[in-house]
């Protein structure tokens, strides 16, 4: 405990560092089996098709920290029973979208990849049928990450986002060691860590929180607008990842076997920057402005926003430059019959998509905290229509390039809408700060 409290701050970043070196090798292990080919397009469309359904998911739980933190303030005892009711209701939701996804698999298949050749559609097919129920326990395992970064118990946080990159990582190194490639395999890692993650997450707070199951009718009153109003946020969001996904994959299909694999790989790169040198400090972020904006403290809420930029960027523009030069001495080493010049020019633009986004994410969080679903909405709708329009016309010139090209430019349109509407919200409320004091 003595070492953790030395440590300070930067025992979160050497969590990250674990997540990402476990990340690190399981990326090098699947471009070492898979390469760039029909195998590595199917895990990589498998996974985002899963992730998609799972924000269909979060439409239904995704503002439990933000009610949590308000209840948290006027009664512990409220809390801790919206915690109760919100993580029976979660494992409902779990089981529900379970039975529908898998009902409605070839629907599904087709929404997202409509024209990917028939062979791979059996593949990707068998391997959803796996991952689908991990669905069951997602809702769940998402409050008690929520849970956890409220109340700022980033260790249990770590512990429990390490765990799905550690069974990958086990399974990866059985494939190359058997020299048994099997998409299934790794499904199946996934769904048992999201078990797993279930137990533990259930005896972390059993052993740190007072459960009372028994709703009283305020809590009841409450939930009920927790779930609209994560129904309608959440609705917002979706209509930019969700939509952006069934888009992006979509055109991804058109390709010969092995292009999407290097956007996908691209993407990957940066999620995992992006792990070690903003997310410590995003979480922080997110728990710390929705706390603020509760106690109206608008000032704290900008020197937060300030600390974050500063702790983060360095570290995610210095990181980026690093894995960009030595990305062809890496992949020539590791890599399977890979175009590198496609890889480093996708990476590249990616990169520029990312930087956006994170610009833009302490103002996304302020519009989510406010509660103002109708912002989230309205600009993910601008977003989406814009991608759809520009990546349209620009397949025609630009090929696979298309995707990451459109990204960039709604994204940048999507920053300008974000920037002013947070700019005007915090206003609003540090004019009524002002009335009442």
């Amino acid at each position: 405990m003595f070492l953790f409290k030395f440590l300070g701050n930067i025992k979160y970043n050497i969590f990250s560092s674990i997540k990402i070196f476990l990340d690190t090798f399981n990326f090098l292990l699947i471009i070492n089996i898979f390469g760039a080919s029909s195998k590595s397009d199917i895990y990589f469309f498998s996974i985002s098709i899963l992730q998609s359904l799972q924000l269909v998911q979060l439409m239904f739980v995704e503002q439990f920290m933000y009610f949590y933190n308000d209840l948290k303030i006027y009664s512990k005892e409220k809390a801790y029973n919206f915690l109760s009711v919100s993580l029976l209701y979660s494992l409902l939701i779990g089981f529900l979208f379970f039975f529908i996804f898998t009902a409605s698999s070839n629907l599904v298949i087709l929404l997202f990849v409509k024209h990917m050749s028939l062979s791979s559609k059996i593949i990707l097919k068998d391997v959803l049928q796996i991952l689908f129920f991990s669905l069951i326990f997602f809702p769940n395992n998402y409050i008690i990450r929520l849970l956890l970064n409220a109340e700022l118990k980033l260790f249990y946080y770590y512990i429990i986002l390490i765990i799905p990159s550690f069974f990958t990582f086990l399974t990866l190194i059985f494939e190359k060691f058997f020299n048994f490639p099997n998409l299934k395999f790794l499904a199946c890692a996934r769904t048992i860590s999201s078990v797993i993650i279930f137990f533990i997450g259930l005896w972390i707070i059993s052993t740190n929180f007072s459960l009372y199951f028994k709703p009283k009718k305020d809590v009841i009153l409450i939930l009920k607008k927790f779930i609209k109003n994560s129904f309608f946020m959440r609705l917002g969001h979706n209509l930019h990842n969700l939509l952006s996904t069934i888009i992006t994959n979509s055109i991804l299909s058109f390709f010969p076997p092995g292009y999407a694999s290097y956007f996908f790989y691209s993407d990957k790169i940066l999620q995992m920057i992006i792990t070690v040198s903003v997310e410590p400090y995003y979480l922080t972020l997110r728990a710390k402005l929705s706390l603020e904006y509760s106690r109206d403290k608008i000032n704290n809420m900008v020197t937060h926003i300030k600390k974050f930029y500063k702790n983060s960027f360095l570290i995610f523009f210095v990181l980026f430059i690093i894995t960009f030069v030595t990305l062809p001495f890496i992949f020539k080493f590791f890599g399977k019959n890979l175009k590198i010049n496609l890889l480093s020019q996708m990476l590249a633009l990616m990169f520029l998509w990312s930087f956006i986004k994170f610009i833009e994410s302490p103002f996304v969080l302020i519009c989510i905290i406010s509660k103002h679903s109708r912002i989230i909405i309205f600009c993910n709708l601008v977003f989406i229509s814009i991608y759809y329009l520009i990546s349209s016309e620009l397949i025609k010139y630009m090929k696979v390039y298309a995707v990451p090209v459109s990204l960039i430019l709604a994204q940048l349109f999507n920053f300008s809408l974000y920037f002013n509407f947070a700019r005007k919200l915090l206003s609003r409320r540090k004019y009524s700060e002002l009335s009442q004091s």
